[in-house]
């Protein structure tokens, strides 16, 4: 009976891996396929014939690679952004006592809960208001009010696990908070630093609804933006788009299996303790 809870365990986890990884093979197959190889009945799993004109339109396209600037600087910029504000939030959650603590820690909970569908008038309005409409900043504002929160959640729950033995010891041989912050807290903290870092990346680099609303110009859109429009009104693309996807995707596929063991432990190391 064992052998078969194992056979069919074995059985269930094929079939979900051939569910996640086919839509892959699918997209790259897609790529490297002529336009009207991609309508062919029955569809051929393997390509007659391979052809990269789908990479090189798209990569010779400016409006492509400004759009991949566009997302790779407000990408960076809120992962880093958030890393450093929810360590220092995270940091004071975890070390220091103060009323109403616990409501606060709850109140943050609660904003992940907000459809971000219902933000964008605000934000609209906000932002044009302030100057900051169609703007870098105006972008890395809006989606920091996604991604604080919740890395600094983690990287509290994070701090929570480190003694805070190790903060008196830093402060008895000299070191100021600060310093005992910058020098011993954060160097133990590490894969829940790269799991928050991954985590406002991913946030930013995927938004589509709010990159659409937020920026007009063409030299402020981003990379979700430029895939939506491929999407026409009588015509799709469809190996122009898988192409797009295929460069999107995998330096995040890649930058996730190098980074994975730190991923898997900050946010395993990082739960939520209220």
């Amino acid at each position: 009976m064992t052998n078969i809870k194992k056979y069919v365990w074995f059985t269930c986890c094929i079939v979900v891996v051939i569910i996640i990884v086919f839509p892959i093979f699918w997209m790259c197959t897609i790529s490297v396929r002529e336009a009207q190889e991609v309508f062919t009945i029955p569809p051929r799993w393997v390509p007659e014939k391979i052809t990269f004109g789908a990479f090189e339109r798209v990569l010779s396209d400016p409006a492509f690679l400004q759009a991949v600037i566009n997302s790779v600087i407000v990408s960076i910029s809120v992962a880093l952004v958030s890393v450093f504000l929810a360590a220092v939030a995270g940091y004071g959650l975890s070390r220091f006592e103060f009323k109403g603590k616990n409501t606060f820690i709850i109140y943050m909970l609660s904003t992940q809960m907000i459809p971000p569908v219902l933000l964008i008038l605000p934000y609209y309005l906000i932002l044009k208001r302030t100057g900051l409409y169609d703007t870098y900043p105006g972008l890395m504002l809006t989606y920091l009010t996604f991604t604080l929160p919740f890395c600094a959640l983690i990287l509290r729950g994070f701090f929570v696990n480190i003694p805070v033995d190790l903060d008196d010891a830093a402060l008895i041989d000299g070191c100021s908070r600060l310093g005992a912050f910058l020098r011993i807290i954060l160097p133990l903290s590490f894969p829940g630093m790269i799991a928050t870092a991954l985590f406002g990346f991913l946030v930013a680099w995927n938004q589509y609804i709010f990159a659409l609303v937020l920026t007009t110009s063409a030299n402020r859109r981003m990379l979700t933006v430029v895939i939506g429009a491929k999407l026409g009104q009588y015509n799709i693309f469809w190996n122009d788009l898988m192409a797009i996807d295929v460069i999107v995707c995998f330096p995040l596929i890649i930058g996730f299996f190098l980074l994975q063991k730190y991923f898997v432990r900050g946010l395993t190391a990082g739960a939520v303790k209220i």
